[in-house]
């Protein structure tokens, strides 16, 4: 008998203020000799992850945003006979507090119980959060006929000459 749990995410790298969704898929392989019952799931989010939504929803949130929510679906008791899967969905925000200096790892576990034995499983997903880098900004200005540099949006007078920009 086996139990396994599979998670992704997508996108795996945003940038801060970006959500990702994580995919979980439990699974019984076609191969296990019985069924795997009362199956429950713990999904942990990394710290400065904020939860968005779930299908199903989770019957609880435990945590601190700051040291990572703990999302917990117990009450489905789902029961699987070999080759079945049962399939979670849940979106989070990379918040300004994530950890922008290594990829952010989210654990998924899966518990259940087969012939009188406790099973589990773990996989995770990692979210690498982009950095933001330096801001550009771009000042339209005109050189008027004493060569002072005026805002373009402002600067008034006679038509200056015209030519070809380039940067």
């Amino acid at each position: 008998v086996a139990l396994s749990v599979e998670k992704s995410a997508t996108p795996d790298r945003i940038p801060v203020g970006q959500e990702s969704t994580f995919t979980i898929n439990i699974n019984v392989p076609g191969t296990a000799g019985a069924p795997v019952n009362d199956i429950d799931l713990v999904d942990k989010l990394p710290p400065g992850w904020q939860y968005v939504s779930a299908s199903p929803a989770p019957d609880t949130i435990t945590g601190a945003q700051s040291t990572g929510l703990v999302l917990t679906w117990s009450s489905y008791d789902w029961d699987l006979n070999p080759g079945q899967t049962q399939l979670i969905t849940s979106t989070a925000l990379a918040t300004a507090s994530v950890n922008t200096s290594a990829p952010n790892r989210n654990l998924a576990t899966t518990t259940g119980t087969s012939l009188g034995a406790t099973l589990t499983a773990d996989d995770d997903a990692f979210v690498e959060i982009l950095a933001a880098g330096p801001a550009i900004q771009i000042k339209k200005q005109v050189m008027d006929a004493e060569g002072v540099w005026l805002d373009a949006d402002t600067a008034t007078g006679p038509a200056l000459p015209s030519g070809p920009v380039s940067f």
